[in-house]
């Protein structure tokens, strides 16, 4: 009989959108060489789709970059010291054999892939058929081709759809060497070196842990899922105050703008505000500006026309509600997982006071295999429940990360208004306000990155001394 391949189990692990985003960058980045070394004339979009060729085989080859490295990250046969043979094998591996992890996704990401697939498609129309641009007068004046710019479309679409389908199959987020060093460190000692490590055993029943090591190990896991739940839920509920406050105070300012202002707010440069911004934003995905157009004009002028700072406001005022009511929205999808989160915690948490029971009169009766068996059933059980809460955990982390995004575009656009509110009284004034702004904002970010990397090191300490006062 022939030796059966060992089974690993799928470790769920967070979509990065880092190669979908630095693939798109590429391509639209190409888009303007393109404009730049070629004259745009009938039938010259061949060193364009060169670029796109291009950028395929970079971008594939950083996804298996990153994939190899976050799979020597996890698998548990993975060798720090390799010749070529052991890498090419290594990477091959990962093709020929099952996947050893899951991408764990969000409805917000499959949006933003769905976006940038949409407007690559429309910059490979532009330039294919050497259309001007997208608005709908001058696609009527192309009337006499839309076959080609159909055919064109879809095929665009299925393509670079397949791709990104596969490109988002091995996205995953980054990996650090010291990370793929403590993989290496924890196979060669063939002992877990974490509480989530010692836990997964427990379940799997791959290690022989004491006792005594895993009762205190399903306590330190509950302390700390019980303490990350706190604080997420702190965080959305920060969010959530935040968002209901400054979006009914953006939204209230847009209706009282527009029913103060009625015989001096023009309906009519509101209408040509919008087309404006349509037009620029057209031309800032085509990377095709023209400078001399009306569209330009109108915002060069807007901060001497007092019209203008109206309609300004109150477009900013819209867009700030929007994303504090995108953050109010994600909010129903967070409650729904971490109730089954707070479920599974409860229920390891019970599992663990008759652990702790169990545990005092195994104690006092160690030759008692009924009490033995009872503990390690129950410790199993708080281990699987632990692994539940975790896993879903991974579900919840990336829709926090989305409504801080949100959270964060609200406030800024909020600040806008301040800055254009102020533009009524003088121009150096608001320039001064938005530098105050943005020092604030460096600042903030310099201290953060102090604090965490101080943690970093007294929790190091703390573990170096820890380890020392053991052996």
């Amino acid at each position: 009989m022939g030796k059966s391949k060992k089974k690993h189990e799928v470790a769920l692990t967070e979509y990065s959108n880092a190669v979908i985003i630095t693939d798109y960058t590429l391509r639209w980045l190409s888009l303007g060489l393109y404009r730049i070394t070629s004259r745009e004339e009938e039938g010259s979009y061949g060193l364009f789709l060169f670029f796109q060729l291009l950028i395929t085989f970079f971008t594939l080859g950083y996804g298996w970059y990153r994939e190899y490295r976050y799979r020597k990250s996890i698998d548990p046969e993975a060798k720090q010291d390799e010749s070529t043979d052991d890498i090419i094998n290594f990477f091959v591996k990962g093709f020929t054999e099952p996947p050893l992890y899951e991408t764990l996704g969000s409805s917000i990401s499959v949006i933003i892939r769905i976006g940038l697939l949409l407007t690559f498609c429309i910059m490979v129309v532009q330039v294919v058929s050497n259309i001007p641009s997208f608005d709908l007068k001058t696609l009527m004046s192309y009337s006499d081709r839309p076959s080609s710019m159909g055919i064109t479309f879809t095929l665009t679409f299925f393509l670079y759809g397949a791709f990104m389908l596969y490109i988002s199959s091995i996205s995953v987020p980054a990996v650090s060497n010291e990370k793929i060093k403590a993989n290496y460190a924890k196979n060669i000692s063939k002992a877990p070196q974490t509480v989530e490590q010692m836990l997964e055993s427990q379940v799997h029943g791959s290690e022989v842990i004491p006792s005594e090591t895993i009762v205190d190990a399903n306590d330190i896991a509950i302390v700390e899922m019980e303490g990350e739940i706190r604080n997420l839920q702190n965080r959305v509920e920060a969010y959530i105050l935040e968002s209901v406050m400054f979006g009914a105070l953006t939204f209230s300012g847009f209706l009282t703008l527009l029913a103060s202002d009625k015989d001096r707010l023009d309906y009519e440069l509101m209408i040509v505000f919008g087309d404006s911004i349509k037009r620029i934003m057209a031309d800032v995905l085509l990377l095709k500006f023209d400078f001399s157009n009306s569209a330009y004009q109108i915002f060069m002028d807007s901060s001497d026309d007092r019209r203008f700072l109206v309609v300004w406001i109150m477009f900013v005022t819209l867009l700030s509600s929007m994303f504090f009511l995108l953050v109010i929205a994600s909010r129903l999808k967070f409650s729904q997982i971490i109730e089954n989160v707070d479920n599974a915690i409860r229920l390891a948490r019970a599992y663990n006071d008759k652990e702790e029971e169990v545990f005092m009169l195994h104690l006092e009766f160690e030759n008692k295999t009924r009490l033995k068996n009872r503990l390690d059933f129950l410790s199993k059980k708080i281990a699987q429940q632990i692994t539940i809460a975790s896993d879903l955990l991974k579900e919840v982390k990336p829709i926090v990360y989305y409504m801080s995004i949100f959270r964060n575009l609200g406030v800024i656009f909020f600040l806008l208004i301040i800055i254009i509110g102020l533009l009524f009284y003088s121009q150096v004034l608001a320039v001064m306000v938005g530098f105050l702004a943005f020092l604030v904002y460096v600042y903030k970010r310099i201290d953060d990155w102090y604090r965490r990397n101080r943690l970093r090191n007294i929790i190091q300490r703390n573990r170096e001394v820890q380890f020392l006062e053991e052996r």
